[in-house]
């Protein structure tokens, strides 16, 4: 009991930072405090398409983000399991999914290689937010069952 718990528990943490982290990373960029439009316009040729293609991300991220943040409560709480389990496998692969989109897309249009503060922090999003997803099937495939039915 205790060790599925201290699975539960780890993956509900992970949820939580990860939702915040989506919400901190959108509000900065609506803000203007990871990149000024004039600064990126002027290292991307496409900026514009890029810019348009980043925003259609704020909805399925912030449904992740408000996922994430659902799941973690019956997973902290030992509660409910059998839904916090799929609701929590879902989260992982629409993590995994939209940060390997993420970076398929940033290697692809060599959006990493230039030189702004803005090309590493998406950087460290994709992989950030791939990384949160895989661990989340990680520990949902190879932890303890629970013994009991919801």
């Amino acid at each position: 009991m205790i060790k599925k718990l201290k699975f539960q528990r780890l993956l509900a943490m992970i949820y939580i930072g990860a939702a915040l982290g989506i919400i901190h990373f959108w509000w900065q960029f609506f803000n203007g405090s990871l990149f000024s439009i004039e600064e990126l316009r002027a290292l991307m040729p496409h900026f514009e398409g890029y810019y348009l293609w980043e925003r259609s991300f704020v909805l399925p991220d912030l449904i992740l983000a408000f996922g994430m943040l659902v799941s973690a409560l019956p997973l902290w709480c030992n509660q409910w399991m059998q839904k916090g389990r799929v609701l929590a496998a879902a989260c992982a692969g629409a993590a995994l999914f939209l940060g390997l989109l993420d970076l398929s897309y940033g290697f692809s249009s060599g959006l990493y290689r230039l030189d702004h503060r803005f090309a590493g922090v998406v950087l460290e999003a994709g992989l950030s937010i791939t990384a949160v997803g895989l661990l989340g099937l990680i520990i949902l495939l190879f932890s303890p069952q629970q013994a009991r039915p919801d």
